[in-house]
C-alpha cells in the first residue's frame, strides 16, 4: 500500500489515531462520521494509524504509517465507541488489527445498513453519507427519502432434511428481509420419480403451511401454494409448507436415488418473483442427517 500510495475512495478512508490506542476527541468525531456515513451509503473501511497527503486539488493518498502501540486498547475502545456512535446504532461493525513496522494499524469495517438513516450521537446529531472520498452532511431531501423507505421482506426457498421413522424432506420459505411477508406464494415443479409432494401435508393429516391453489394433473403442472392476509412470515422466520414424499418403496441401504431437482418461484406483497433451481443429493443428505442424530443421542 505504501509503495502504491493508495488513494482514499468510496469505501476506503485513512485516519490518524493517538498512538496510545485511546481515541482522542477528534478520533471519536471521525469514528461517528464514518459509522453514520458508511452505514447510510454502501459500507466501507476506515484504516486507523495512517497519514495522508492532504490537498484541495488532489485525492487524499496514503503516505505513511503512524503505528498504534496498544492494539488491544484500540480495538476495545473502537468497539465500545462504534456501538454508541449513532442513533439508531449500526449493527455488525468489526475492528481488526494489522501488524506493521513499529506497531499496528486498526481496520474498522462498517457495513451498509438496512435501518437507515443513522445520525451521529452528539450535540449536532448530523446525518452523513459517503461521497467519493469524503463524508458529507446529507441534504434534507436525502434524509426524508431514507425515512420514507419501507422495510421490505426478502424470501428464500429452502429444503430441509428430517428423520423420524424414515427419512423425509420438507420445503418452505424463509424471510431474510426486514419487513413482514404478506400473501406469500410458491409455484414449483419437482422430479424425477420417486419424489412427489405429499398429498397429506406436513403432519400427515392434511395440514399445509400455505393453502394448495391448484392440484396438478398428469405431473406436468406446477404445484402452487398461497396464503391470504392471515398468512404472514415475520422477519427472521421460516414457514414450512409441505413434505416431499417418495413414490413406492425405497431401500435406503441399496437403492441409488437420483438427484432431487426442484424449480421454484416465490413472491409476496412488496417482494418480487424470484426463481430458484435446487438439486439435492437425497441419499447423502439423509446419511449425514442420520449420522448426526445418532451422534446426538449418544
Amino acid at each position: 500500500m505504501k509503495s502504491r500510495r493508495e488513494p482514499e475512495g468510496l469505501q476506503l478512508d485513512f485516519k490518524r489515531m493517538q498512538t496510545s490506542g485511546d481515541p482522542s476527541a477528534d478520533d471519536q468525531d471521525n469514528l461517528k462520521k464514518a459509522v453514520s456515513g458508511y452505514a447510510n451509503s454502501v459500507g466501507g473501511i476506515v484504516l486507523w494509524g495512517v497519514t495522508t497527503k492532504d490537498g484541495s486539488k488532489e485525492t487524499h493518498r496514503f503516505v505513511d504509517y503512524v503505528p498504534i502501540l496498544d492494539a488491544d486498547l484500540a480495538e476495545k475502545r473502537l468497539h465500545e465507541l462504534a456501538g454508541e456512535a449513532t442513533d439508531p446504532p449500526v449493527d455488525g461493525a468489526r475492528h481488526e488489527r494489522v501488524e506493521v513496522p513499529g506497531g499496528f494499524v486498526i481496520k474498522t469495517l462498517i457495513p451498509a445498513s438496512d435501518k437507515t438513516p443513522h445520525r451521529t450521537r452528539d450535540r449536532n446529531g448530523q446525518y452523513y453519507k459517503r461521497s467519493a472520498d469524503r463524508f458529507l452532511a446529507m441534504e434534507h431531501f436525502e434524509i426524508a427519502d431514507m425515512f420514507g423507505r419501507r422495510a421490505r421482506p426478502r424470501l428464500e426457498f429452502f429444503i430441509q432434511s428430517e428423520y423420524s421413522n424414515e427419512p423425509r424432506l420438507a420445503f418452505g420459505l424463509r424471510n431474510v428481509g426486514r419487513g413482514i411477508a404478506r400473501f406469500p406464494f410458491v409455484s414449483m415443479k419437482l422430479g424425477p420419480l420417486p419424489f412427489e409432494i405429499s398429498k397429506y401435508g406436513l403432519d400427515g393429516n392434511g395440514r399445509f403451511g400455505l393453502s394448495r391453489l391448484l392440484e396438478p394433473s398428469g405431473g406436468s403442472a406446477d404445484h402452487r401454494f398461497g396464503g391470504g392476509a392471515d398468512s404472514v412470515i415475520h422477519s427472521g422466520s421460516d414457514l414450512l409448507i409441505s413434505r416431499i414424499d417418495f413414490h413406492g418403496m425405497v431401500n435406503w441401504n441399496q437403492d441409488k436415488l437420483p438427484l432431487l431437482v426442484v424449480h421454484a418461484s416465490h413472491a409476496a406483497e412488496d417482494c418480487p418473483f424470484v426463481t430458484t433451481h435446487v438439486e439435492v443429493d437425497v441419499a447423502s443428505e439423509f446419511r449425514a442427517f442420520k449420522d448426526a442424530v445418532r451422534r446426538e443421542s449418544k
